[in-house]
């Protein structure tokens, strides 16, 4: 039926004439072009860089190689350097492990886990999970980290009260966010380029999870 009625639609515009004064208009009707047919990275909706944007993401970079140990971003006391900050913007850089934790103590003072629901954990825990140490001192040295973390949470929010948990995590070089969804009683992975059944995860999940 939606065929025919399309059918019909169509057929009017098509015999419409310039004699009765009425101009033929195309259907209105969003026309999207098939998945096939699309690249998957085409749906930035933010849409292209500015000038201003570009010039100013050059100047980080430069100014992270010239002066690498001014303070770049300060919140409450967790800070970040020129140096950091522009290693982790440049593209032949990594990202730092301290832009997860100013922009994670950022969410932390804007919206308090006691609203919010929500706890966001610096890199340190997740590299206690993923075994990163190298010494038995710096086992000890994380896990005495980790464990100051968690009690320091709980005081804010105790974590059985808590929906989500979230955990920043770098494992051979690659960032990927894990989460604990406490309401629906799943472990999450948020990764940009490795599936679930991929061996990255695998060997992520068996230390994480």
């Amino acid at each position: 039926m939606v065929n025919t009625a399309d059918n019909l639609y169509n057929s009017n515009l098509t015999l419409g004439s310039y004699s009765s004064g009425k101009e033929n208009l195309p259907p209105k009707r969003l026309v999207r072009p098939s998945k096939y047919q699309c690249s998957p990275f085409d749906n930035d909706l933010r849409g292209p860089l500015t000038p201003s944007e570009k010039q100013l993401h050059s100047n980080i970079v430069a100014l992270g190689k010239i002066e690498p140990d001014r303070r770049a971003v300060l919140v409450d006391k967790t800070s970040l350097s020129l140096g950091q900050l522009g290693n982790s913007f440049d593209t032949n850089g990594h990202v730092e492990a301290y832009v997860f934790n100013v922009f994670y103590r950022l969410l932390f003072r804007d919206n308090h886990p006691r609203q919010s629901k929500k706890h966001y954990f610096f890199t340190t825990i997740a590299d206690y999970f993923l075994q990163a140490w190298t010494t038995e001192e710096g086992r000890i040295s994380m896990r005495r980290r980790a464990l100051i973390s968690f009690s320091g949470a709980g005081t804010t929010l105790p974590l059985h009260e808590s929906e989500r948990l979230f955990f920043p995590s770098v494992h051979h070089e690659h960032w990927i966010l894990f989460i604990v969804d406490i309401v629906a009683r799943k472990f999450i992975f948020l990764d940009s380029v490795y599936d679930g059944e991929s061996p990255f995860h695998m060997e992520v999940k068996d230390l994480m999870v």
